[in-house]
């Protein structure tokens, strides 16, 4: 493909098309211009990362390259708003996620979250059922004032770039790896989660890490993106821009919801054993997550909160996958997928809150599981295990953005966690956290020199 011939194409057909109509009162139109279908993870390969975000979600019919950034939405005003701007206009998709604490400002690495972050692009080239359309959304107040529209179309030239191969590296270059927290302040965690776990303060509760990577040079994306891109079937996909220094990425199986229509999607994921190194033993180990009390309890734990906070919106809950073996690179989980039927379309934000943070990322009863979390962890989580995904009229789909990590200019922060229970071993959860960070940590130390 000749990104130079398709983007000056694409610049001179929206100048050409350039109008809106008389009945659109909406604050953005949305112009649409289909392609032929080509292969969009080609075509993001060859941009320029600092300006580009990415969505593909897990059934992989949904995919979508979000270049540039001409709206934000970040406080709780802002995000009223991107929902009013959504119900004007169906065509505009927002991409983002929330920090994992609704009720705070994200800290640190995190300061863009206030309390969530969601883009607007200037272009959205978005591939649906197969179908590839070049979606670009102008404001109405730009539409008669030649100058205004000068400027919006610099702005996504500016951002439509390609990447330099020069600047591209494939090695990374490691100067130190710390753990927050590390193992011995994690076990007198675990330790103080488990006595609360037996004076019953509260049934589950999961316990989160990270392991920073200090660079002297940044890591090549395109690489980590590279490695991640058919590593696990079933899975999400997302880069998202939070600065032009910071990006978020997440390799994650888990869906928190999907909404489309009047239809709900939701799945519940916990319970975990790693990968074999032979069938057999791959036998042997979906054999003892089966038959493993503190799989199955943590397992229903998620499955019993969907329950309870969907029911509300229908009396037909339908568990159409119940507790089957979700296999990925390195591990492989319970799974279970529930699908609601409603009699009108709900508020997505509402359901939002109401479902997150679910017990697999959490803890149950929550109030109390977060009341330890805010004593005992030492890191802010950001988005790693948080709402990220798609948010528009008529649809939208939010992972649980586990399996993530945060590059910066100098750091890659690798984040998972582990689900406390009754039985659960010390050592075993250490080590099952270890496995989760695999699908980073290779792709770091793979090309470290």
């Amino acid at each position: 493909m000749n990104l130079g011939h398709l983007k000056s194409d694409l610049l001179k057909e929206i100048i050409q098309k350039w109008s809106i109509p008389q009945s659109d009162q909406s604050e953005y139109h949305s112009l649409i211009i289909e392609r032929p279908s080509f292969d969009l993870y080609q075509l993001l390969k060859s941009l320029k990362y600092d300006s580009t975000s990415y969505f593909k979600n897990k059934e992989d019919d949904l995919e979508s390259i979000f270049i540039g950034v001409q709206a934000s939405f970040s406080t709780h005003d802002e995000i009223q708003k991107m929902e009013s701007l959504s119900l004007q206009n169906k065509e505009l998709y927002f991409l983002g996620g929330f920090n994992f604490d609704f009720d705070k400002n994200g800290e640190l690495e995190w300061a863009d979250l206030r309390p969530g972050l969601f883009i607007l692009p200037y272009l959205e080239i978005r591939k649906k059922s197969g179908v590839v359309r070049f979606i670009v959304h102008f404001p109405r107040t730009i539409y008669n004032d030649k100058i205004s529209q000068a400027r919006w179309i610099d702005s996504l030239d500016e951002n439509f770039k390609l990447e330099d191969d020069d600047t591209l590296n494939n090695q990374v270059d490691i100067k130190s790896i710390k753990l927050n927290p590390n193992k011995l302040s994690w076990a007198k965690i675990f330790r103080k989660g488990m006595q609360n776990i037996v004076d019953e303060s509260f049934h589950k509760i999961v316990l989160a890490r990270k392991k920073v990577f200090e660079l002297k040079k940044p890591v090549n994306l395109g690489l980590v993106l590279n490695s991640l891109e058919g590593l696990n079937p079933n899975s999400y996909l997302i880069k998202f821009c939070l600065n032009k220094k910071a990006y978020f990425v997440s390799n994650t199986p888990e869906r928190l919801i999907k909404i489309e229509g009047n239809e709900i999607v939701t799945e519940a994921i916990a319970g975990t054993r790693p990968m074999g190194g032979s069938d057999e033993e791959n036998e042997d180990f979906i054999n003892d997550l089966k038959s493993s009390y503190k799989e199955i309890s943590e397992h229903r734990f998620v499955r019993k909160n969907l329950e309870d906070n969907l029911s509300e919106y229908s009396n037909s809950l339908q568990w159409e996958v119940e507790e089957e073996i979700l296999q990925l690179k390195y591990i492989q989980h319970l799974y279970s997928r529930l699908r609601v039927q409603c009699s009108s379309r709900p508020n997505f934000f509402k359901i939002i809150r109401k479902l997150h943070p679910t017990p697999a990322v959490g803890g149950t009863p929550w109030k109390k599981a977060k009341s330890f979390l805010i004593k005992n962890e030492s890191l802010n989580r950001g988005l790693y295990a948080s709402p990220v995904g798609i948010y528009s009229k008529d649809y939208s789909d939010f992972s649980v953005a586990i399996r993530s990590a945060l590059f910066t200019i100098d750091r890659v922060h690798i984040y998972a966690g582990a689900g406390i229970v009754k039985g659960s071993d010390e050592e075993g959860e250490w080590n099952e956290i270890e496995n989760k960070m695999k699908n980073f940590e290779n792709i770091i130390s793979g090309g470290a020199k």
